[in-house]
C-alpha cells in the first residue's frame, strides 16, 4: 500500500491557495453582477454568476489577446479588488456560519483532488487547447490542425484564467463549493413540515436537496472523472443547481430567481451541449412569469446574450461553425472553415462511439437502431442509469395518487419537461452517461422526492436533516482525505513528455506529430496527431509561432497519418467521404 509524498501535501496546499483566489475573485464579479442585474443573491449564487463573468471575460478578452500570466493577474487582482468593494455585500450573503463554510469548502477541495483522474482527453487536446488559449489570441481555422481543437467550451476560457500552469482542476472546485452553499442555504429556508397538504412543492423540494447534497458529499465520481478541461462537472453542478432554483421559483424572491435560471442556462450550454434543452425550458419560464420587475430579467437576457454571442463567434473563427460540430449551423464557404467531411466525421465519431464505446464498425452504431441492445446491455448496471430508473418507477408509482396529481404545479411539470428534453436530447445524440450526468441524478432524484413527498408525511421524517447533511458532507470529505493519503499518485498522474516527428509542410509551415499514439501531451505548438496539408493550409498560424524544423529521419517504420479523418474504422464503413449530404 502506497502513502502519500510531500508532493501529494504541496500539491493539496496550493490547490486550495488557489482556490481561495479564485473563489474570491468569483465572489467580487459575481456581487458586481448583482447589483447590475439589482438583485440580491446569496454567497453561493455569487459565485456561479462570478463564474459566469469569468466565462465572458475570457471569451471577450481572448478574441484579442492571449490569456496569458499578465492577463490572469489583472483578472484576478480586478476581482479580488471588487470583492473587497462589495465585502457588506459578500458577508449579508454568507447566511450560513463561517465553520460550516470552512467545511463546505475543504471538502469540497479534498473531494475535488481524490477524484480519479482521466488521460485520455488530457492527453488527446486539452492541453494543447490550455496551450493555445494561453500563448496567443483565437487562431482562426484552429479546427483544421485537429478537429477537437473546435471543441468550444467555456470552461477552456475559465481554466485558463484561474489555474496555474500545471493541472489543478479549480474549476471543479468551485462549481462543488457554490452549489453546496447555495442549496444548502435554501434548503435551511424552507419549512416543509408545516406546509398545508394540498402543497406538496416544499416537501419535493425538502427531499431533492436531501438527494443532491448526499450524493455530492459522498459519492463525486458520479459526475465523472477530474480533467483539465473537465466540462463533464462543470455542467453536472449548473444542471443540478437549476432545478433547484427552477422548484423553488415560488419561494422568494422570484424575481432574482429568474435572472439566475436565464445565466445559469446560458451558462450550462456554453460548458456542454447537452444542457441546451434547459435554455429552451428557461425562455419558456420567463415567457411564463414575465411579469413584475421586467428590468432585472431584461438585464439577465442582456447578459447571457453577450455570453452566447462571444461564445458562437469564438466558435466560427475555430471552425466556420456556431455550434461545432452541429453542420447545419457551419458556413463552409469561409475560407478558415473546416471543410464538411472534417465536421461531419467528428460529429458521427462522438456519437457513435457514446453508442456503442470501442466499436470498431461505426455502420452499426450509426444506422439504424441496432446499436440499442448492445447499449442497453452495457449500461443499464451502471449507477447513474439504475439511479435513474429507480427514480422513475418511484415517480410512476407516485402518480397514481391523488395527492400528488392534486398538488402538481407549473414549476413541477416545467422541471419534469425540462429534464425530459436534456435526457431525449442526451440519448438520440451521443448516450454516455457522463455526457449528461447532472441530468440523469436530477431526474432520478426529483421522481424520488415525489414518492417521498407523497409517502413519508411524518413531521419528524423533515426535522434533523440539516445536522445529517453536515455530517454526511465532514464523511465524504474524511474519505477524500483517505485516498489522498493512501495513494501516492491520488490525482498526480505525471505528464509525460510527448515523442514527436517535424514535418515541413511547405510556405513556411510546419507541424509537430506525436510517433507513439495521438497524444500531444503538453507539447510546444503547433502539435497534431493527424497531418492534412490541405487543411492545415487553412489555420491562420500566428507569426509569432515560427517555424517547425523538420527531423532529419522519421522512426524506423512509422509514417504520419495523412488524412482529414482520425478515424479510419469509420472511413472503411462509409467510403471515402461517407453517404452523400
Amino acid at each position: 500500500m502506497s502513502h502519500a509524498t510531500p508532493d501529494n501535501v504541496r500539491s493539496l496546499w496550493i490547490s486550495a491557495a488557489l482556490a481561495f483566489r479564485a473563489a474570491a475573485a468569483a465572489l467580487g464579479y459575481g456581487c458586481t453582477l448583482g447589483r447590475f442585474l439589482r438583485i440580491r443573491p446569496n454567497v453561493g449564487d455569487a459565485g456561479f454568476l462570478g463564474l459566469f463573468c469569468l466565462g465572458v471575460l475570457g471569451l471577450i478578452i481572448h478574441f484579442a489577446l492571449p490569456l496569458s500570466g499578465m492577463v490572469k493577474v489583472f483578472v484576478l487582482l480586478t476581482g479580488l479588488l471588487l470583492a473587497g468593494l462589495n465585502w457588506r455585500e459578500i458577508r449579508a450573503g454568507s447566511v450560513l456560519k463561517a465553520p460550516a463554510i470552512v467545511v463546505i469548502c475543504v471538502a469540497m477541495l479534498v473531494q475535488a483532488q481524490a477524484l480519479p483522474q482521466s488521460q485520455s482527453d488530457m492527453g488527446g487536446y486539452h492541453l494543447q487547447a490550455l496551450r493555445w488559449s494561453r500563448e496567443y489570441p483565437i487562431v482562426m481555422g484552429l479546427g483544421n490542425l485537429h478537429g477537437r481543437l473546435a471543441f468550444n467550451s467555456v470552461t477552456i476560457l475559465i481554466s485558463a484564467l484561474i489555474d496555474d500552469a500545471d493541472t489543478r482542476w479549480i474549476l471543479s472546485v468551485l462549481a462543488a463549493g457554490f452549489f453546496w452553499i447555495s442549496v444548502f442555504i435554501r434548503f435551511n429556508e424552507i419549512r416543509p413540515q408545516t406546509s398545508s397538504g394540498e402543497d406538496l412543492i416544499p416537501k419535493i423540494s425538502h427531499w431533492l436537496m436531501v438527494f443532491l447534497l448526499s450524493a455530492t458529499a459522498l459519492v463525486p465520481k458520479l459526475w465523472g472523472e477530474t480533467w483539465v478541461l473537465n466540462a463533464d462537472i462543470f455542467t453536472a453542478y449548473l444542471v443540478m443547481y437549476w432545478v433547484v432554483l427552477a422548484l423553488g421559483y415560488t419561494r422568494g424572491d422570484r424575481t432574482g430567481t429568474l435572472a439566475l435560471l436565464v445565466l445559469t442556462s446560458s451558462l450550462a450550454t456554453a460548458g456542454k451541449l447537452s444542457a441546451a434543452p434547459l435554455l429552451l425550458a428557461t425562455v419558456l419560464f420567463v415567457w411564463f412569469h414575465f411579469r413584475n420587475d421586467r428590468g432585472v430579467v431584461l438585464r439577465a437576457v442582456a447578459a447571457a446574450g453577450l455570453l452566447m454571442v462571444a461564445w458562437t463567434g469564438r466558435s466560427v473563427l475555430l471552425s466556420g461553425c456556431a455550434i461545432y460540430p452541429v453542420r447545419q449551423t457551419c458556413m463552409f464557404s469561409m475560407p478558415w472553415a473546416e471543410s464538411a467531411d472534417l465536421v461531419y466525421d467528428e460529429s458521427v465519431a462522438i456519437r457513435s462511439w457514446a453508442r456503442l464505446e470501442g466499436e470498431a464498425h461505426f455502420e452499426r452504431a450509426m444506422h439504424g437502431w441496432s446499436w440499442l441492445p448492445e447499449w442497453i446491455e452495457a449500461k443499464w448496471r451502471r449507477p447513474l442509469i439504475l439511479f435513474l430508473l429507480l427514480g422513475s418507477f418511484a415517480a410512476a408509482s407516485a402518480l397514481f395518487h391523488t395527492r400528488l396529481r392534486r398538488g402538481v404545479s407549473a414549476e413541477l411539470t416545467l422541471v419534469s419537461a425540462a429534464l425530459a428534453g436534456c435526457l431525449g436530447f442526451w440519448f438520440l445524440s451521443a448516450p454516455d452517461e457522463r455526457f449528461a450526468s447532472g441530468s440523469l441524478f436530477s431526474a432520478g432524484a426529483l421522481g424520488l422526492s415525489m414518492a417521498c413527498a407523497v409517502w413519508l408525511r411524518a413531521p419528524r421524517l423533515y426535522s434533523g436533516w440539516r445536522v445529517i447533511l453536515m455530517l454526511l458532507l465532514i464523511f465524504g470529505g474524511l474519505l477524500g482525505i483517505r485516498t489522498i493519503l493512501l495513494r501516492s499518485d491520488y490525482n498526480r498522474f505525471k505528464i509525460p513528455e510527448a515523442v514527436v516527428y517535424g514535418i515541413n509542410l511547405g510556405n513556411g509551415r510546419g507541424v509537430w506529430v506525436p510517433v507513439n499514439d495521438n497524444s500531444c501531451w503538453n507539447h510546444p505548438l503547433p502539435c497534431t496527431p493527424y497531418v492534412d496539408p490541405e487543411a492545415i493550409s487553412k489555420v491562420r498560424m500566428p507569426a509569432a509561432l515560427g517555424n517547425v524544423p523538420a527531423s532529419a529521419a522519421p522512426p524506423v517504420g512509422w509514417k504520419p497519418q495523412f488524412s482529414v479523418n482520425p478515424y479510419p474504422n469509420e472511413r472503411e464503413c462509409r467510403g471515402p467521404y461517407g453517404p452523400a449530404r
